[in-house]
């Protein structure tokens, strides 16, 4: 944030926030890709190896938030 800051002269309020919102998102579109694939919607393998991402961005995403329990990753593999 300080690039941003030195850049734009905006000091950024709530970063840790948005950047677990980004994390969120990011963990849907993958966990929609691998629905994708999983539902034979999608033959691209790359929609697959999405899901071993899931877990790392959720766990990024609430660790921003002060979140640092580990959590079951559930079901994100596609079958």
């Amino acid at each position: 944030m300080a690039c941003y800051t030195a850049a734009s002269g905006i000091t950024p309020r709530h970063g840790p926030w948005y950047r677990a919102l980004a994390a969120y998102k990011m963990s849907a579109i993958c966990l929609i890709g691998v629905m994708l694939y999983a539902d034979g919607v999608s033959t691209d393998e790359r929609y697959a190896l999405n899901a071993y991402g899931i877990p790392m961005l959720t766990k990024l995403g609430l660790a921003e938030l002060g979140i640092t329990e580990q959590l079951d990753d559930g079901p994100v593999l596609a079958r």
